[in-house]
């Protein structure tokens, strides 16, 4: 689930479009280590609804009963940029946010990755399949 608030980072350098090979396209989550129970990896089959769809600066995330929000369904939507960081992996910066908690991302071939805040600290990784 992706997290996201209001303030703006003003010491942030302008923001570059992101590259389109790198996030452009409709992901669909297959796993959350947040889940109900601390420490049992959820799962989701193929065609589960739990989709972020990325164009170059654009996103639209939608959950269909996704994990404690089971039997709601909501989506959201904004801008997005990739900002670099040293010694880490990139940020995904939403709605120019990049304050604490970071989003973080890693790509290895269709399998996106997003760690959400500060994962030791009830932060969640989520593993998104590529599906478009």
């Amino acid at each position: 689930m992706f997290t996201f608030s209001c303030k703006k980072d003003s010491t942030n350098s302008k923001p570059k479009a992101a590259t389109p090979t790198v996030l452009t396209g409709t992901w669909e989550l297959r796993e959350d280590s947040f889940p109900l129970i601390r420490g049992v990896l959820r799962e989701y089959a193929p065609g589960n609804g739990n989709e972020v769809i990325f164009s170059d600066t654009t996103f639209k995330s939608f959950y269909v009963g996704y994990g404690v929000e089971s039997g709601n369904n909501y989506s959201d939507s904004g801008t997005y940029y990739i900002k670099d960081l040293p010694n880490s992996n990139p940020q995904l910066v939403f709605n120019g946010d990049s304050l604490p908690p970071r989003d973080l991302f890693l790509i290895d071939k269709d399998t996106l990755t997003l760690f959400v805040g500060e994962v030791a600290a009830d932060g969640d990784i989520l593993v998104y399949q590529k599906i478009n």
